[in-house]
């Protein structure tokens, strides 16, 4: 067959495997030219070889298959699908960064040395809420209005009376916590 590359050439030529190009034809996503009926040999046009080469490019971008054949069907929005993958490795990114924040605080955490102990259980009061900066100014005064309920409900505590909590999410902001253990005086 003039012109044509048989299936274990057109991988050499394009960097796809012979079970790739097979999975690609049966998804219909890279046909061969024609197929021999006797001996079920794949041919591939050397017209085909630029085409392969980009499905094996993109495929190593990690873009889905599904866009991959709307590049090659609908070369019209190739800038869209373009910029919509470039999207998706931005937000991959971001995780992973995350998950690599997330490690470094794990790897330091097991380096400490902890003891661990058995407290009493006790009563503990508190108020929460999410701060957006430059808001702090209300922590004094949420703190006295515990100290207040503490005081008029008979609570002694001899621990310290509150603490800020720093939260990870994407909305920003301090979760704080005024946390005063305490029991009836």
């Amino acid at each position: 067959m003039q012109g044509q590359l048989i299936i274990s050439r057109f991988a050499v030529l394009t960097g796809l495997s012979p079970k790739t190009l097979r999975y690609y034809d049966e998804i219909g996503l890279l046909r061969p030219e024609s197929i021999d009926e006797a001996t079920g040999y794949r041919y591939y046009g050397v017209s085909q070889v630029q085409r392969a080469v980009n499905v094996r490019r993109w495929r190593q971008l990690g873009m889905p298959l599904d866009d991959i054949r709307q590049l090659m069907h609908q070369p019209d929005r190739v800038r869209e699908v373009l910029l919509r993958h470039e999207q998706r490795l931005k937000v991959e990114i971001e995780h992973r960064q995350q998950a690599i924040t997330h490690l470094h605080r794990s790897l330091q955490e097991v380096s400490m040395n902890y003891r661990i102990e058995q407290l009493p259980v006790v009563q503990t009061l508190t108020i929460s809420t999410r701060l957006q900066p430059p808001h702090y100014k209300v922590i004094p005064e949420a703190l006295q209005e515990l100290m207040r309920y503490k005081k008029a409900q008979g609570y002694t505590s001899d621990s310290p009376s509150f603490f800020v909590h720093h939260n990870d999410d994407h909305e920003g902001g301090v979760w704080w916590r005024s946390a005063c253990p305490s029991r009836v005086g």
